[in-house]
């Protein structure tokens, strides 16, 4: 198995690995699974970029002064529009197309253009219908408009995000700032021009940990150290063939993982809670707990044997 290569003993952990995939307790993300028997191997999910001020990563409103050169942007529409055409050329290995999510902050003088951009009436040279999008909200916005804070986070849909609290939030906020988040909205690194994060991510199926109608603590346990190991391994073992100096850096730098949950609804109904239950809630609240305790203990062994990442002091 491809994610075992970097182990000593790689037979016995290749095993490992296969029978947490087979029975389906772990699965590790699309591209993990499509790309580790290859030579080139391109483990990561998502790769999340900031922009710069110059014409390789400019996305400014139209009118405004280009810094470096002191002549007028022509906006962020246009340049999204060739995002837009490079990405729906990108098929991965003839499996998966391309996705590109683009983050833009409450202030910028094109939001209301840019939200407009999927509509299916209008300009159709102003609109990027294979492009996602996700506003970026600052508290410093919703202060201002404290008054309409209730309707909005009764009207709250996926693709707004609250930038001050994933910032706040962020273990890695000693060592730069998280700018956006990537295509699914379950990741946020911190980015900076030197550096792109990358996304490795599988998820544990908490279906299938239920045994004799209640959790397998041991086996849960087992799957999440197991997985853990994993999603380390592919960082190491991950091709980095676009953009090698800010996604090789950052990587090897941070070492992040996101070791995700699925089949949670499965697992209510194995053990007979109603999914809008107080029982399910606080089913929720353990399981959660237990998983991020395995996770951190599964990160503190693997520190122990082969040391902490270069980033960790200062992390929270």
């Amino acid at each position: 198995m491809g994610l075992a290569l970097n182990e000593e003993s790689k037979n016995e952990k290749a095993i490992e690995f296969y029978h947490i995939m087979s029975t389906f307790h772990f699965v590790p993300s699309t591209p993990t699974l499509f790309h580790s028997g290859l030579k080139k191997a391109s483990l990561s999910s998502c790769f999340l970029a900031t922009v710069e001020d110059d014409l390789q990563h400019i996305f400014k409103a139209v009118g405004s002064l280009i810094e470096s050169v002191d002549v007028e942007s022509t906006g962020v529409i246009s340049f999204l529009k060739g995002a837009e055409a490079t990405t729906s050329m990108i098929n991965r290995s003839g499996r998966r197309r391309g996705a590109t999510v683009v983050y833009l902050e409450a202030w910028h003088l094109e939001i209301e253009d840019f939200l407009d951009l999927r509509k299916n009436v209008g300009d159709e040279r102003r609109r990027t219908h294979d492009l996602n999008l996700a506003l970026w909200i600052p508290d410093l916005f919703m202060k201002r408009f404290e008054e309409e804070y209730v309707l909005c986070e009764q009207l709250s849909q996926t693709g707004k995000i609250k930038l001050d609290a994933c910032n706040i939030r962020s273990p890695q906020d000693h060592v730069g700032i998280v700018h956006c988040s990537n295509l699914c909205t379950e990741i946020t690194l911190n980015t900076s021009p030197e550096e792109i994060a990358v996304c490795n991510l599988g998820s544990v199926n908490l279906s299938k940990h239920i045994t004799d109608n209640k959790l397998d603590e041991r086996l849960f346990k087992a799957t999440i150290l197991t997985a853990m190991r994993m999603l380390d391994n592919v960082i190491d073992i991950n091709d980095y063939s676009i953009l090698p100096k800010e996604t090789k850096n950052s990587n090897l730098k941070h070492r992040p993982v996101g070791l995700g949950m699925m089949g949670f609804q499965d697992a209510l109904f194995k053990l007979n809670l109603p999914y809008h239950s107080e029982l399910a809630l606080n089913f929720a609240n353990e399981i959660t707990e237990k998983y991020s305790y395995y996770a951190i203990s599964g990160s503190c062994q693997l520190a122990k044997e082969r040391g902490t990442y270069s980033s960790y002091k200062g992390s929270k």
